[in-house]
């Protein structure tokens, strides 16, 4: 045969595959019912488990490859079972009630003093509110947490050093729900005591992020990189101090509060830097327009799990945009993944696909749904 008459082989074969799995998943939605009148999950590992070696004991020339396809069929075939199945799942309620809740918070809690990231972001999506500020991020979500304050705002993530780890770990540790984001342009400068000179500055102080974002800048000259809890923090001793060889990294707006001179400015190692911010509660609140979902969840010591959950993701056609891991303090080399996507609960399917989630993971947390630019 030549070219075009195996591709019109495959062509006729793949009508027949077609077809068959149609009347497959038809298969499957009748499995839902029958497992809602009769109060019966959807997962069943054992029943899964007995397809899969039948299937690899009777293709043994392509055992893996049928283990695969036979694999995702499921996965897709649970998939469309979740929203029959799950009506009455919590994560529903929770979702329910995401939309119906309003967000006004009356005090925001905000890491480090008068001038910082933090605050600039947290002045731009609430310009009329008051802040109560912290100097370290886990104070943030304790006050946060206690109701001392009824939301904070806290950095997530940098476009050039990456995640914030610590505030990703509050998330979880806390259990804490993201309402609001903003990105924020992140331009470095060095400041110092009036008076002091770019080639005696000997100490640079600034949060950890910031000293990874300028590291560039930091060993082209040969400072000594001193972290602090904020980059305004950082400023605000460099002030007080009054020492003409430290200096801080942070904002142009952050050297005019504080009195110090601007020995250089942006000294990033990235032009196209940003950070973006997130605002944390005790509660979810969903906007309509909200475009982004987050949350985390562990997996079972089960061979592909990883592959099965980005596989249904995809399946739906859903834009990724975020995963990484990290350690699972309470389980020692165990992992947390954090994951983003483009969407909204508004989505049937895609409620039915986290409460399936939820059902099927060790852990699964729905930290938000909310607007992202």
């Amino acid at each position: 045969m030549d070219l075009d008459q195996i591709r019109q082989q495959i062509d006729d074969i793949d009508e027949q595959l077609l077809s068959l799995f149609a009347k497959r998943m038809q298969c499957s939605k009748a499995v839902a019912d029958y497992k809602v009148a009769h109060d019966l999950p959807v997962l069943n590992r054992q029943r899964e488990q007995q397809i899969l070696d039948r299937v690899e004991a009777q293709a043994p020339a392509i055992a893996s490859e049928a283990r695969l396809l036979f694999s995702t069929i499921m996965d897709i075939s649970r998939t469309a079972q979740y929203p029959t199945v799950n009506k009455n799942s919590p994560l529903r309620s929770l979702i329910r009630d995401g939309f119906s809740r309003q967000f006004q918070p009356e005090s925001i809690a905000c890491p480090g003093v008068n001038g910082s990231y933090s605050q600039q972001a947290a002045s731009q999506l609430f310009p009329d509110q008051p802040l109560h500020f912290f100097n370290t991020f886990d104070q943030v979500f304790r006050a946060v947490k206690s109701g001392q304050c009824a939301c904070g705002i806290v950095p997530i993530e940098n476009s050039y050093a990456g995640s914030v780890s610590e505030n990703y770990d509050g998330l979880q540790q806390y259990e804490m729900y993201i309402n609001r984001a903003v990105n924020i342009p992140i331009s470095h400068c060095l400041v110092a005591p009036k008076g002091a000179k770019l080639e005696n500055i000997r100490q640079v102080f600034s949060h950890k992020q910031a000293l990874d974002q300028c590291s560039d800048y930091i060993t082209q000259h040969g400072f000594q990189s001193v972290s602090a809890d904020n980059t305004a923090l950082a400023a605000q001793y460099v002030a007080q101090q009054n020492d003409p060889s430290c200096a801080a990294i942070a904002s142009r707006q952050t050297a005019a509060l504080y009195n110090l001179q601007i020995l250089d400015e942006n000294i990033q190692s990235s032009g196209a830097n940003s950070t973006r911010f997130v605002v944390i509660s005790n509660t979810l609140c969903i906007q309509p327009e909200a475009n982004c979902i987050s949350l985390a969840f562990s997996l079972p010591h089960v061979s592909g799990s990883l592959y099965c959950v980005l596989s249904k993701l995809a399946a739906f056609g859903l834009n990724l945009t975020k995963i990484e891991s990290r350690p699972l303090k309470s389980s020692p080399f165990e992992y947390l993944f954090y994951l983003d996507f483009i969407g909204h609960l508004q989505d049937e399917k895609i409620v039915g696909l986290l409460c399936g989630m939820r059902d099927e993971l060790p852990y699964f947390k729905l930290f938000g749904n909310y607007v992202l630019d």
